[in-house]
């Protein structure tokens, strides 16, 4: 009897001891529960913004002045020396650290804007939403602008990649091109991005606009050699431009 008793003892204690150590992890999402509400939609669409800011400030628009003949990085010291004055001299490969950052941050933001999309895209049942869609859908469309501009068949991933999925091929050219054309059409004809109402907008310095993707557009048409369709986008863009300005100059 005593046995047990003693048996039950140790059993309740191992059971109150296993309850009070069962802690959810703090400091952390959990990836089940957190794709749901118009305020996960935010979270989730500045940590676009948040990769986006950082490569754009930094990586891509850096690279590309030392890539061209705007600037030109002297010396050739180690690590970030080394990397910016090979970019100046023309002769690097895909082992030079500034690249490797740009090429896989690009990809961050692929990843990051598929991550909202996978959980919300066909179920964007608000205003915060679907715009929260439509914005990260720019930012994954101009982040492949960049590699296919860069490096002509980069892998195109439209959703998060598992761990069984392995390594993907080379996408080619001209279907990210169709791609890039058809995803930046429908965001512009979706209403789901904020339009620019005056010359002096703060949103258009803030949030990619439908004016923004509307000359992203046109820049693709660019790339594909479709200067006529560039020439009728760009000049949308600057009409637009020109009527909020002449509505504006009415109103005073």
């Amino acid at each position: 009897m005593k046995k047990t008793l003693y048996l039950l003892f140790v059993i309740g204690a191992l059971s109150s001891c296993q309850s009070l150590l069962d802690i959810p992890q703090q400091g952390v999402l959990n990836m089940d529960t957190f794709y749901k509400t118009d305020e996960d939609a935010q979270q989730a669409l500045a940590a676009v913004y948040n990769e986006w800011a950082y490569k754009f400030a930094f990586s891509n628009f850096h690279c590309k002045l030392l890539m061209a003949d705007d600037t030109w990085q002297g010396g050739n010291g180690p690590a970030d020396g080394a990397s910016g004055a090979a970019l100046s001299r023309a002769y690097y490969d895909s082992s030079n650290e500034k690249i490797k950052f740009m090429y896989e941050g690009y990809y961050i933001i692929v990843n990051r804007a598929n991550l909202l999309l996978d959980s919300f895209q066909n179920s964007a049942d608000s205003k915060i939403k679907k715009q929260a869609v439509a914005e990260a859908r720019f930012f994954r469309a101009w982040a492949y602008y960049e590699l296919v501009t860069m490096w002509d068949n980069p892998p195109l991933v439209k959703s998060v990649l598992g761990s069984n999925d392995g390594k993907v091929s080379n996408t080619p050219g001209e279907e990210t091109w169709k791609f890039l054309e058809d995803e930046l059409k429908d965001i512009i004809s979706s209403g789901n991005l904020t339009e620019k109402s005056s010359a002096t907008d703060p949103q258009a310095g803030v949030r990619p606009t439908k004016q923004t993707a509307e000359a992203l557009l046109g820049k693709v048409y660019m790339w594909e050699g479709k200067y006529d369709l560039a020439l009728q986008q760009l000049e949308s863009v600057i009409g637009h431009q020109r009527l909020r300005l002449q509505q504006r100059l009415d109103f005073w």
